[in-house]
């Protein structure tokens, strides 16, 4: 199915764009693409030879900058037309928890992401229109660091942060694991995150009642209670002759192992050589097999060649399992990154990168009080309707211009898919005013 291929490309975008925040402070880039539709299955191959004949007459163009902590983006999508080229600019700025919209199809008006909200807008999204959005909310990274830092005071016997030796007795941990379950369905952050890892499979519920299960199987897994030790380059959890979690640092390598007698087990191993980060990641339990290898680079210019592999299959996976192999090079300041099929027998899509780095006038220093504009995800009713109307105009002008330059197959490929997932039906009925239901 088209949502299929969704899930494979937003997977590959956020293996693609993890390593670029990090190499410089300020890059201009200009990244074209070549797909080859035949590689892919024949249920997808209209879509794909819609998105390849866009990729055959079109480039990413912009800027790139970050301080570390907030960034400035502005990209336009270029598609030559005669002796002109048709440019639609698109401009992204923030912190971690607020982003910043702006786009000539908006009118230039500002839109303001509240990623506090952004999870549960995407699980709603699924509810009401089956469109699965909540996968690309996951991509951001504040959907995960934010459903952490409100699960860890919770763990903080387990994590205590001095060195030494602590032993929790079996009743505190029982209750310390009822706290958890009680926040994973009274916490708005940490609720909406497992209800987007797991709602289309219905792993959400299994992840639920396994944590409210914990309490009892403790008492077969640890009756003696837990033994927390902690020093330096190391953190360990050891319960009777079972060491369930192992966390240690040596040198630039950061070893993981997590195992939950009847859940399933977590390996991690990550190296940071400076200019160059390589890995690997193993997960096999009752709902998630999965693993992962990856030597990526974190730097400019890059100088060694790069990969990245991820299988993943399972029922938080759906019924079509994961195969993603990249590979990649640089020459100079181009960089190549190629999509494989698992076999490596044939390329599927090259995406070539021309990331030129440069020292900006300022960085950005945003805060998240910065990030100003219409709080497009808490927009209902006349709300929504007056920004609709606001934006109206611009939009279907940059879309009509979109459609008579873009090549047919890729205008009903777009077509295909907004009717599909109900965006086409949700949109036309805002423009007009017609009703508010949604």
């Amino acid at each position: 199915m088209r949502f299929t291929f969704l899930r494979r490309m937003l997977t590959l975008a956020l293996c693609l764009l993890f390593p670029m925040s990090a190499l410089a402070d300020g890059v201009r880039f200009c990244v074209s693409a070549d797909m080859d539709p035949v590689q892919y299955s024949e249920e997808l191959q209209p879509l794909m030879k819609g998105i390849s004949a866009l990729m055959d007459t079109s480039e990413i163009q912009g800027t790139f900058i970050t301080d570390g902590s907030s960034f400035d983006l502005l990209a336009e999508l270029v598609i030559p037309d005669g002796e002109d080229a048709l440019r639609t600019d698109l401009h992204l700025w923030g912190v971690d928890s607020h982003w910043g919209v702006d786009s000539s199809l908006l009118g230039h008006t500002s839109l303001m992401i509240n990623h506090l909200a952004l999870l549960e807008f995407g699980v709603k999204t699924y509810n009401h229109l089956g469109f699965p959005l909540q996968r690309a909310c996951l991509l951001v990274p504040y959907a995960h660091t934010s459903a952490w830092d409100a699960l860890r005071p919770s763990l903080s016997p387990l994590l205590p942060p001095e060195n030494g030796e602590r032993h929790i007795a079996l009743a505190e941990l029982q209750s310390l694991c009822t706290a958890i379950a009680e926040l994973a369905e009274t916490d708005r952050t940490i609720r909406c995150w497992i209800e987007a890892i797991g709602i289309e499979s219905g792993a959400d519920m299994m992840i639920t009642e396994a944590l409210w299960a914990l309490p009892t199987a403790l008492e077969s897994l640890c009756p003696e209670g837990l033994t927390v030790l902690r020093s330096d380059d190391c953190l360990t959890w050891i319960g009777g002759d079972t060491t369930f979690l192992s966390l240690s640092t040596e040198e630039r390598t950061t070893s993981l192992t997590l195992h939950l007698p009847g859940l399933g087990t977590v390996g991690a191993s990550i190296r940071d050589d400076l200019t160059i980060l390589t890995g690997t990641l193993t997960i096999e339990s009752v709902i998630l097999s999965a693993d992962a290898a990856f030597s990526l680079p974190t730097s400019l210019p890059v100088t060694l060649p790069f990969f990245l592999t991820l299988n993943a299959d399972g029922l938080l996976v759906g019924e079509q399992p994961v195969h993603i192999v990249l590979e990649g090079e640089a020459h100079g300041n181009t960089l190549t990154i190629r999509q494989m099929l698992p076999d490596l027998s044939r390329t599927m899509m090259t995406i070539s990168a021309v990331l030129t780095p440069f020292e900006p006038d300022s960085l950005p220093s945003y805060t998240a009080s910065d990030i100003n504009g219409v709080n497009v995800l808490s927009s209902t009713g006349d709300s929504l309707h007056a920004l609709m109307a606001q934006i109206k105009a611009p939009m279907l002008t940059g879309l009509f211009r979109l459609v008579a330059t873009a090549p047919a197959e890729t205008c009903q490929a777009v077509m295909d898919v907004l009717e599909d997932s109900g965006i086409l039906g949700l949109l036309s009925d805002a423009m007009m005013g017609a009703s508010n239901e949604y």
